[in-house]
């Protein structure tokens, strides 16, 4: 069982559920609950599967009645369930231990200056994160090592401000977002990339051009080349093997034939 959480108001567990899923009747359910201090809350989901291919994969979302419900000191009772096998699970829960924030809506670009904001409002135990943008030409893929990245540590500024020079002129660019926690006393792993921005770049320097002219004037003469050497040899015959007997040069003498085989060389 893996669970993070936004460290707000909402928990997502995901469970491998390889015994159970022999199973179709079976109902699995997650309870967690804050049951010691003076605020406590709890709530409960049941895991579905993640999608049809992946029937052991199942997951749900835990959701807490009230916004910034999690307090760094927190620590919860997770327990998971099933019915009816009897299959049961329980864990304790640190919510700033597992922090997963919402990913960034699509950034907004104005010529060459990318921004952010978060998905959701500040809040006053988690001041800044740290962001990492990545920016691209439109036909490279994502996974492509020469995607280029911005990254700002612990920084409160959203906005990235794009070299000119590593832009083409009229060239169409993709970026996204992701953003991290970086508070003490709360551990965050990177959350999911944003939606995609796409943009066609009005500066940077100017996109080679092919010589069209050039290129099609060479094509023509290589045509019409192939063409009259077709013709030369459709026409005549025997041009073509004078042709090839000028390029291949006099056959070579026979030496049977040569008047000197009857000779005698002796003194």
């Amino acid at each position: 069982l893996t669970c993070y959480n936004d460290f707000n108001r909402t928990i997502t567990c995901v469970w491998n559920s390889t015994y159970v899923s022999d199973h179709a009747d079976t109902v699995c359910t997650i309870h967690a609950k804050k049951d010691t201090g003076l605020y406590r809350y709890s709530t409960s989901c049941n895991l579905e599967p993640v999608d049809v291919s992946r029937p052991t994969l199942k997951n749900c979302s835990l959701v807490f009645k009230h916004d910034w419900t999690f307090m760094t000191s927190d620590v919860l009772s997770i327990n998971l369930s099933c019915k009816p096998v009897n299959e049961s699970l329980h864990i304790y829960y640190k919510p700033a231990c597992h922090v997963k924030l919402n990913p960034p809506p699509k950034p907004d670009i104005n010529s060459t200056t990318i921004s952010w904001f978060l998905q959701v409002s500040k809040r006053r135990s988690i001041s800044c994160y740290s962001s990492q943008l990545q920016w691209k030409e439109e036909d490279q893929s994502w996974s492509d090592p020469s995607v280029r990245k911005n990254q700002r540590e612990r920084d409160c500024s959203y906005t990235v401000e794009l070299n000119e020079d590593l832009l083409i002129q009229g060239e169409r660019y993709e970026a996204r977002v992701r953003v991290q926690a970086k508070v003490n006393g709360v551990m965050s792993t990177w959350s999911d990339w944003s939606p995609i921005a796409s943009w066609e770049s009005p500066v940077g320097r100017t996109k080679p051009t092919l010589d069209v002219a050039g290129v099609a004037f060479g094509i023509v003469a290589c045509v019409a080349v192939f063409a009259l050497f077709l013709a030369v040899i459709r026409a005549d015959k025997t041009t073509w093997i004078y042709m090839v007997k000028r390029i291949r040069g006099p056959p070579l003498p026979n030496p049977a034939k040569s008047f000197l085989q009857d000779v005698n060389f002796q003194v």
